[in-house]
């Protein structure tokens, strides 16, 4: 399928409300892989409350009131005969998935962020940062607050970077 046929179905299938409602579609977004020889295919992540993902659609096809009455990105009508799959994922794997992304590279996929996008809106939050690594936690024997805990973590600290300073 040509990009202008999938764009124009991509936006189709975003403003399929009665779609989205019945079967409680948080967000969609391309595949990250490339489509080259490969049917058309739209991601989607659903809140699988009250529903189970086997009984959700696997495929769509665009209804009336489905398309755009102008395309805002200038995508052709559809066919049609249009069927587009769907890959469908629940509201816990694409947290999952983007957790996973940060834990390992600290930020996330450019290709998954319409996944972090549609959980934001979904979440009503803003866009986490990157992940930090966390902190050291030193205990001086007790509160660090005590004037004799603060001492003693000071004369740690200067102790540290003399050391660092002689390497």
């Amino acid at each position: 399928a040509g990009a202008s046929v999938y764009d124009a179905a991509l936006e189709a299938f975003c403003a399929d409300e009665d779609f989205w409602q019945r079967w409680q579609v948080v967000g969609c977004g391309r595949p990250a892989e490339d489509m080259a020889g490969k049917p058309m295919t739209i991601q989607v992540v659903v809140d699988m409350s009250g529903i189970s993902l086997m009984t959700a659609p696997r495929e769509w096809t665009p209804g009336p009131g489905s398309q755009p009455a102008s395309s805002s990105r200038g995508a052709q009508a559809l066919p049609p005969d249009t069927l587009v799959s769907l890959s469908l994922m629940s509201l816990q794997d694409a947290r999952d998935i983007l957790a996973e992304q940060r834990m390992r590279t600290g930020r996330t996929d450019p290709s998954c962020l319409w996944l972090e996008d549609a959980l934001r809106t979904k979440d009503g939050g803003a866009r986490p940062s990157t992940v930090r690594a966390k902190q050291k936690v030193r205990k001086a024997g007790g509160a660090a607050t005590s004037a004799t805990g603060v001492a003693r973590l000071s004369r740690e600290m200067e102790a540290e970077l003399f050391l660092l300073d002689g390497k």
